[in-house]
């Protein structure tokens, strides 16, 4: 998730956070391009928030990971978005 406002401290256009998801096992999408985003946002202190998990494939099985990520982006857009 991205959201991006023109007043941000970092100009217009910045995104204000960013929220990354992988799961560690997905075919269709490699941790790998989670893990580059990561160590991109970080050389440029972006803010972001990342989280992979370890124990799922293309899409979540796992009841208590589907839970993790729901809280985990509810929270993101509680900050970002006040909701």
């Amino acid at each position: 998730m991205i959201h991006r406002r023109d007043d941000a401290p970092g100009g217009a256009g910045q995104p204000d956070g960013l929220d990354l998801e992988a799961l560690a096992h997905d075919p269709r999408c490699p941790v790998g391009e989670t893990e580059q985003a990561r160590e991109a946002l970080s050389r440029l202190g972006r803010p972001f928030e990342c989280v992979i998990y370890a124990d799922e494939g293309h899409g979540f099985r796992r009841e208590e990971n589907r839970v993790d990520a729901y809280r985990r982006q509810a929270t993101f857009l509680a900050r970002y978005l006040g909701l």
